[in-house]
């Protein structure tokens, strides 16, 4: 699990995942009193995505290289895993998952994705329910929000996100 490897690389966490309602999210497993530190992450295994500001697109291609690499390491290795495109793997970039996106050359970034599988593999697929931000809303998600300025900036924001992954992926697919 990801919380176990996480200790046993030394980081300390007084919360666990938990179930709420169908949504995940941190539960505390032992009281917290004001100024605990709650949660601890040794550098050597936290992943620096940069600074997102504005424009989430910059951190989640860091992401997806790292995502990538994973994926290009364990087909080499012929290891199986979430991140490989085993059970549970995402469902896909503007809902098709490109199926190889090939070996990435880069041992480096490939040993450094394998050394955080547990938490490459942790992360929620595409179409789970855990990414509740209004980027991934449906439209009738959408129209719930009841307030047509935020329905149309969340809409306009997954357009461009969406034409991005688009980019994204015909680069790697070389087109």
């Amino acid at each position: 699990s990801l919380f176990a490897w996480a200790r046993g690389e030394g980081a300390m966490s007084r919360v666990c995942l938990g179930d709420f309602g169908g949504l995940r999210g941190a539960m505390a497993v032992e009281d917290i009193a004001k100024g605990d530190v709650v949660i601890e992450v040794p550098s050597h295994i936290a992943l620096d995505l940069g600074v997102e500001g504005e424009d989430p697109l910059p951190p989640a291609r860091e992401l997806l290289k790292y995502w990538r690499a994973l994926r290009s390491a364990r087909a080499v290795s012929g290891v199986s895993g979430h991140g490989a495109g085993g059970e549970g793997a995402p469902a896909g970039v503007c809902g098709q998952w490109v199926p190889q996106f090939g070996h990435t050359g880069d041992a480096d970034l490939e040993a450094a994705a394998l050394r955080l599988a547990p938490f490459l593999d942790a992360l929620p697929s595409p179409d789970s329910g855990d990414l509740t931000t209004p980027d991934f809303f449906s439209e009738a998600e959408l129209q719930l929000l009841q307030w047509p300025p935020l329905a149309d900036s969340a809409r306009a924001q997954r357009e461009t996100l969406e034409a991005a992954a688009r980019a994204d992926v015909a680069q790697w697919l070389g087109g």
